[in-house]
């Protein structure tokens, strides 16, 4: 269970967030959020691997195929994703927004297996040996099913001056509709509050957000609510038609006794047309609850 002396502040912390997205929504839908108009829809695709040995004694790997809308204006955006998931053991789960090491969480007591084992006490070793031993096809015996659904939005509190940043509000949605017995998901909501300061500098663009996600406890697993942690920093190619960018994240404690996710990102972006674009990111974890390696590519088509 959560401690006692944090219930005071979580209750806080999640009326917080209800309050805010809430307060966003009627201003999205009212007059003046009206008044915002004028802005692009946008249709998403990307594809996912991620592989990490986590807090297990082998590897595991996810595959994620994901599919979104996104709406922008000069003011704001709204954008919804639901992935597509292939993987092969129930090690790892997608929630708040990242891969979590979560085992066996969704097994009963009967099932006699370790919480973090996911019933294979230490990770899916033994499939790898079978595919090295039979040349299997990494995308063998794999398991399909939908993930969790994502409802993202951004709000631009102040605009960019010559000596000041920008500052947005963001916020985050996660809506529980994935299968919860293959561990694709946690079955309950989670939400996320954040702000962004973003600053421009010729060609270059430096970027910090903090926020903090509630974490929905399943029924056999409390997760800590965490503060997230980002600092970027982007550079322009060909009259901004390209961009790198670099990107550290990190949060605090979310599972008990365990090192809390850290990673960092290069994202390469490139516009073909203005409504064209297409991402290719690589991710690095920096701790134990964190994936290995991740790799994403992914297009967006103005509609």
């Amino acid at each position: 269970m959560k401690g006692i002396g944090l219930f005071p502040m979580q209750m806080m912390s999640r009326a917080i967030v209800t309050a805010s997205l809430l307060l966003f929504i009627i201003m999205l839908f009212s007059p003046a959020g009206r008044s915002f108009a004028g802005g692009q829809w946008f249709v998403n695709t990307s594809a996912q691997v991620t592989k990490g040995d986590y807090i297990f004694d082998g590897s595991t790997t996810a595959y994620y195929f994901y599919g979104g809308l996104r709406y922008q204006s000069d003011r704001w955006s709204v954008s919804l994703s639901l992935p597509l998931i292939a993987q092969r053991d129930d090690l790892v789960t997608y929630t708040g927004g990242i891969f979590l090491p979560t085992g066996g969480m969704h097994h009963t007591d009967n099932d006699m297996v370790d919480r973090f084992g996911g019933g294979m006490m230490g990770g899916h070793s033994e499939w790898n040996d079978e595919e090295n031993m039979h040349g299997m096809s990494p995308f063998s015996n794999l398991n399909y099913g939908l993930g969790d659904l994502y409802l993202y939005s951004e709000l631009l509190l102040l605009r960019e001056q010559a000596s000041l940043p920008s500052l947005s509000l963001n916020t985050q949605v996660k809506v529980p509709t994935a299968n919860r017995s293959k561990n694709y998901g946690t079955g309950v909501y989670d939400y996320g509050l954040g702000l962004t300061v973003r600053k421009s500098m010729n060609s270059f663009l430096l970027f910090a957000n903090v926020g903090f996600l509630v974490i929905g406890d399943p029924a056999d697993v409390t997760f800590n609510d965490p503060v997230t942690f980002g600092l970027g920093f982007g550079k322009f190619f060909n009259q901004g038609r390209s961009s790198l960018v670099l990107y550290y994240q990190s949060y605090s404690e979310i599972l008990p006794g365990y090192q809390p996710p850290s990673q960092i990102s290069l994202g390469y972006y490139f516009h073909i047309f203005r409504t064209l674009t297409i991402s290719t990111v690589a991710l690095a974890g920096m701790s134990d609850t964190s994936p290995n390696v991740s790799f994403l590519s992914g297009l967006q088509v103005g509609l």
